[in-house]
């Protein structure tokens, strides 16, 4: 419920539940961060990728704020099969120009170099809208926004200054 922050712990043997109300203003859940950094920014989603493409500074002063907030990453078909991984920043560098060595074939030492685009679309079949924008950067890898959701309970760290509503 929104402005009721609540946790679990063990204690002394016992699962304690603390339930207080909260003064600081959480991230709504489920919100692809396309659609957070279009609030961030003041852009309209259609035009997201030129703004950055035409100011990159703004994309990341404004998004800054989101690191070390958790997300999930829904790439997969099952939600069963969402990741939940903090975000650790954004990459230099975009989804058409970002590349690994991916395996092919049933020989583990065969591979090709291919973009994290061209990936996405052949395994998972999702062509991504915005492949110049930079990926968020994790401890397990980079991925484009467009598979990334804010998670639950995740609070905005930051004093708001009007009393406009947080994405």
């Amino acid at each position: 419920r929104r402005g009721v922050y609540q946790s679990m712990q063990l204690r002394f043997g016992r699962i304690t539940l603390n339930v207080d109300t909260a003064t600081t203003p959480f991230w709504v859940p489920g919100v692809c961060l396309i659609d957070t950094a279009c609030a961030l920014m003041g852009a309209q989603t259609g035009r997201l990728e030129g703004d950055f493409l035409a100011n990159p500074e703004k994309f990341f002063v404004a998004c800054g704020r989101l690191r070390g907030s958790f997300f999930h990453i829904r790439h997969l078909t099952s939600a069963k099969k969402d990741k939940t991984i903090r975000l650790t920043g954004f990459s230099q560098r975009n989804a058409i120009e970002t590349t690994f060595d991916e395996r092919v074939g049933d020989d583990e030492s065969t591979t090709q170099s291919t973009s994290v685009s061209d990936y996405f679309e052949r395994k998972y079949n999702i062509k991504l809208q915005f492949p110049r924008l930079p990926l968020a950067s994790t401890r397990f890898g980079e991925f484009p926004l467009e598979v990334c959701f804010s998670a639950d309970g995740e609070r905005y760290k930051e004093v708001l200054q009007d009393r406009k509503s947080v994405v």
